[in-house]
């Protein structure tokens, strides 16, 4: 629809931030909204994951890495990213039993599916990912599936891209 989205980590305080701008304005720092601090429920979130439904609906998936409320979680905006939901908590990595969550990267297929793919990472002997984890929502992020470990090996680097309807 002509415009850009962009999410970040920031700090002051800590947590995942929003702006937009109309792509052809999108050089000049002043045609950009004031940013916003997401919904989170604690001011650690960070490695957020932005995808739109090309028209007026935004979703941003982040991580809580660890601590209390550890998990990967998000919320949506259905007006262009002026108001945003609660976050919706789409893993929980207290009760999972993992005690670092690595980024979330969140993509959409043309039938409206969400899709979540995550890694699980370890701190010692080194910090590293250790697992590699899917889920997805059918009904615009208010529930998740169960989530499916796709690998239990060493990942190196994972993306995941929706195509179509159905196709991940």
């Amino acid at each position: 629809q002509g415009s850009l989205y962009v999410a970040w980590a920031g700090n002051q305080p800590n947590g995942v931030y929003f702006s937009r701008s109309l792509a052809e304005r999108a050089a000049s720092v002043t045609e950009w909204i004031t940013p916003q601090l997401l919904p989170a429920p604690r001011e650690s979130a960070t490695w957020p994951s932005v995808v739109s439904d090309g028209e007026s609906t935004i979703y941003v998936a982040y991580t809580i890495p660890l601590n209390e409320d550890r998990g990967i979680y998000l919320t949506r905006s259905e007006d262009d990213g002026d108001s945003w939901s609660d976050a919706i908590m789409a893993f929980d990595g207290i009760d999972a039993g993992w005690d670092l969550i690595g980024p979330a990267t969140l993509t959409r297929t043309a039938d409206g599916t969400l899709h979540l793919l995550w890694t699980r990472w370890t701190q010692l002997p080194e910090m590293q990912a250790v697992a590699l984890a899917y889920a997805r929502s059918d009904d615009d992020g208010q529930t998740w599936s169960e989530p499916e470990i796709v690998t239990e090996e060493p990942v190196l680097g994972s993306s995941i891209l929706g195509v179509q309807e159905r196709f991940v």
